[in-house]
Order: C-alpha cells, then sequence, then structure tokens
C-alpha cells in the first residue's frame, strides 16, 4: 500500500469533496488539478532560480577568491580575463569584454 503525506490544504480540499454533491463534484476536481498543476510549476520555478542562484553564487565567490589571490601577487590587472577564460564563459558586452582584456574600458 502507497502512503503520502498530505498537506493541510489537502486535508481541507479531501474534506471539502466529501461536502460536495456528486453534481458539482467533477467541477471541484478539476479546480483540484488546475490548482495542483500551478503549485507544481511554481515550485518547479523556485528549484530553477534557487539552481542558478547557487550557481551564480559560485561563480562570485570563484571570482572572488582569484582576485585575492591575483592582489597578493600584485597581479590583479588580468585576473577577471583569466577567470573567464579559465571557465570558458567570457562576458557578454563588450565592455566587460574589453575591461577584462585590457583592464580598463
Amino acid at each position: 500500500m502507497y502512503l503520502f503525506h498530505r498537506t493541510p490544504l489537502q486535508e481541507c480540499i479531501y474534506s471539502l469533496a466529501g461536502l460536495v454533491g456528486d453534481a458539482e463534484r467533477p467541477e471541484l476536481r478539476r479546480h483540484i488539478d488546475d490548482l495542483d498543476h500551478a503549485w507544481e510549476n511554481i515550485t518547479a520555478m523556485y528549484a530553477r532560480r534557487e539552481q542558478n542562484l547557487a550557481d551564480a553564487l559560485e561563480k562570485a565567490m570563484e571570482f572572488h577568491e582569484t582576485l585575492q589571490v591575483r592582489r597578493r601577487s600584485g597581479l590583479i590587472k588580468n585576473a577577471f580575463f583569466l577567470f573567464f577564460k579559465k571557465k570558458n564563459n567570457a562576458p557578454k558586452s563588450s565592455k566587460l569584454r574589453r575591461i577584462a582584456i585590457f583592464g580598463h574600458a
């Protein structure tokens, strides 16, 4: 037997379904399915954005560490370029690209 945990919202939905007459039950089921589908979409979007944020934070930390190492060794001018060259994801804007290569815009 497959058991799953019901949220308080699901408990209310199931108790409401028991109170509704047979004629209204298909419409209620359709609304419940729409709500479940919308909730799944929101949850999936949240998970994607959370992953994107984690990836961006990781890249920022790597860049920060690269800058710290370069500053300590006195070679900060090309740290930006070396970071993006190493990661093979050069900046998209031409201004950032010029800063990365030449150290100024």
